[in-house]
């Protein structure tokens, strides 16, 4: 599970991201690169077999004329001793086989091929092919033979595999300087998150160094400015509510904050001075005023608690307090404070 916020951060994106890109291009690069060579190398076989083409006609003509088998046998051996020919039949003009090297006589000549890359050429690893044996223009005979390709697919699988082998050294290499990079381009925004959370968690003393002009250095500066701000925003109302306590804590009048849903928020220690009841047990109320008031006047207070958000003030009214509490009457007046999140209403109550 810790793996899974790692692999979701922006360094990690961003490797992931360029190494990607790089694997897309190294691929594109090997495809084409193999295609190529593969090109390259059927064009060296395709020259070959017209060198061995002429070579054989140059060969055999004079001996084929001659009917000479002793020389045609030797020549066939010759051409087949480097491997580049997989057999050879010769004909003369009569289609009668006159020599063979490579070839069993029971089995019939397979069907020739007229491309490199003919699936079935690939399959036997030869291409099966043939030419005219001429002698001053007359025609003596034809030779039947089978060009080995069994090199072309070699040459490809080498190629590929070398090409596989640079290409992931070239992605490790590649792969570790961008990790380098990331880590060397991200190291200020992992700061500025670790700031962050200091702050959300209260701390506005934090700072960062600006080790830059650009647009990193620029985020890091104001995130200094907006941590400062904080602070001292912090510091305002921590004093603003320190004076107001000290204020609401000892007035002669019960002061107290009552929210928009109806509910007490906050009480000052007179209410118990004056009503018997220490802020605690009204702030556990579920009706309050209610227990702090007249029955008959109840529901009258209530109403005008909640229809004080869309009042500037009201008016003193009297009210009278519960029977065995401390006083006389009470007097109401509300003034409506709206804050960013909420509205509250302060009130002076019950006065008595």
């Amino acid at each position: 599970m810790r793996l899974l916020p790692q692999l979701s951060s922006l360094r990690v994106k961003l490797i992931i991201a360029a190494i990607a890109v790089q694997a897309l291009m190294l691929a594109a690069i090997i495809a084409k690169g193999i295609d190529v060579m593969s090109a390259k190398l059927e064009d060296r076989a395709q020259l070959q077999l017209v060198e061995d083409k002429k070579l054989l006609v140059t060969s055999l003509a004079v001996p084929l004329k001659r009917r000479d088998i002793a020389a045609i046998d030797a020549i066939l051996a010759q051409a087949r001793s480097d491997d580049n020919i997989a057999y050879l039949v010769v004909f003369d003009v009569a289609g009668n086989v006159v020599a063979r090297s490579g070839w069993d006589a029971a089995a019939p000549l397979p069907p020739l091929t007229t491309q490199l890359r003919d699936a079935a050429s690939l399959d036997r690893g030869r291409f099966d092919s043939e030419v005219k044996v001429q002698l001053n223009d007359e025609v003596v005979g034809n030779v039947r033979f089978g060009l080995a390709t069994a090199f072309l697919q070699t040459a490809r699988a080498d190629l590929l595999r070398q090409a596989l082998a640079t290409g992931g050294t070239a992605m490790a290499v590649s792969a570790l300087l961008i990790a380098m990079v990331g880590i060397w381009l991200t190291r200020n925004l992992n700061q500025l998150t670790r700031a962050s959370e200091r702050v959300a968690e209260g701390d506005f003393t934090v700072r960062l160094p600006v080790e830059s002009n650009d647009e990193i250095g620029r985020l890091t500066a104001g995130f200094n400015v907006m941590s400062e701000a904080l602070r001292n925003r912090i510091e305002a109302l921590a004093a603003s509510e320190a004076k107001f306590h000290a204020i609401a804590d000892h007035s002669y009048d019960v002061e107290l904050w009552i929210g928009t849903e109806g509910r007490l928020i906050w009480i000052n220690p007179r209410v118990y001075d004056m009503f018997g009841y220490t802020p605690e047990e009204c702030l556990a109320m579920e009706s309050f005023p209610a227990a702090l008031v007249d029955p008959e006047d109840v529901s009258r207070t209530i109403r005008q608690i909640r229809q004080a958000d869309l009042l500037v003030s009201h008016s003193p009214a009297l009210y009278r307090p519960q029977s065995g509490h401390a006083g006389r009457g009470a007097r109401n007046g509300t003034r409506r404070i709206r804050s960013r999140s909420r509205v509250q209403f302060p009130m002076e109550a019950f006065r008595t």
